[in-house]
């Protein structure tokens, strides 16, 4: 979460009823300079939640606030086996006008417990170098990643400072080893892997390191005594096309 000034502490606390927010934890902050943006962003982790059971939370700080309470629902043990993963996709979204039917139809879904999760590959926001941007791109899609996991792989267009908002931004299931721009994880029967097809100087490109996590990544998860039955593998420009452009 964002707040224009610094905190003493980075706290969410939740629990099952709006007023029985009995469980909490500290997070971490952080900022960046770029175009002059002014913001502290905030990191906190829950712990012990239970499969298909519905929770509250809030965060914040005591003396700086609190957020207002938020709802969501944690998946079933056996989703995308017996119970389906309803997977919302999309890339190339920005904050201006064309977004919103997307956007209303996703908050939609969202608040009817008709999504599960919500990846998006690339091209967050178009923001690009106006830090503002962000800012109103996820005050928009607040309605939605409020209650479902946004997983996020970056694109050309986060490229900018050497992808600085993207990684201050965003926290991933790499524990921050590769600043979330490439990570793994199994969410029930099915083994999500993002990736970085991107480089600082805007143009394709997967690093050797890169490449060759994904191989033992790959690897482990169908070597499991649990393999998943889906690995889906995920990136912001497509892996054959057929015509260049220049990229």
């Amino acid at each position: 979460w964002t707040t224009l000034e610094s905190t003493d502490t980075h706290t969410v606390q939740w629990g099952e009823a709006p007023d029985k927010l009995t469980s909490s934890a500290g997070g971490s902050e952080s900022s960046y300079g770029w175009f002059g943006w002014q913001g502290r962003l905030h990191t906190a982790r829950m712990s012990g939640l239970l499969p298909n059971a519905s929770y509250f939370y809030r965060v914040g700080d005591a003396a700086g606030g609190f957020s207002e309470v938020g709802e969501f629902r944690t998946l079933a043990a056996d989703v995308g086996g017996a119970t389906p993963l309803r997977i919302g996709w999309v890339a190339d979204m920005g904050w201006g006008n064309n977004s919103q039917g997307t956007m209303a139809r996703l908050t939609e879904l969202a608040s009817r417990g008709e999504l599960d999760l919500l990846i998006h590959p690339g091209d967050i926001g178009y923001a690009d170098g106006n830090m503002e941007g962000w800012d109103l791109f996820l005050r928009q899609m607040e309605p939605i990643v409020s209650r479902v996991p946004y997983l996020v792989a970056p694109g050309n267009h986060e490229f900018l400072f050497d992808f600085a908002a993207y990684k201050h931004r965003f926290a991933m299931a790499d524990d921050g080893e590769h600043k979330s721009m490439y990570y793994s994880l199994d969410v029930g029967a099915v083994h999500l892997l993002g990736t970085s097809t991107e480089s600082i100087l805007d143009i394709s490109h997967v690093s050797s390191a890169q490449a060759k996590w994904i191989e033992d990544d790959l690897v482990a998860s169908k070597a499991r005594a649990n393999a998943t039955k889906w690995r889906i593998v995920y990136g912001h420009r497509p892996l054959y096309c057929g015509q260049t452009h220049g990229q």
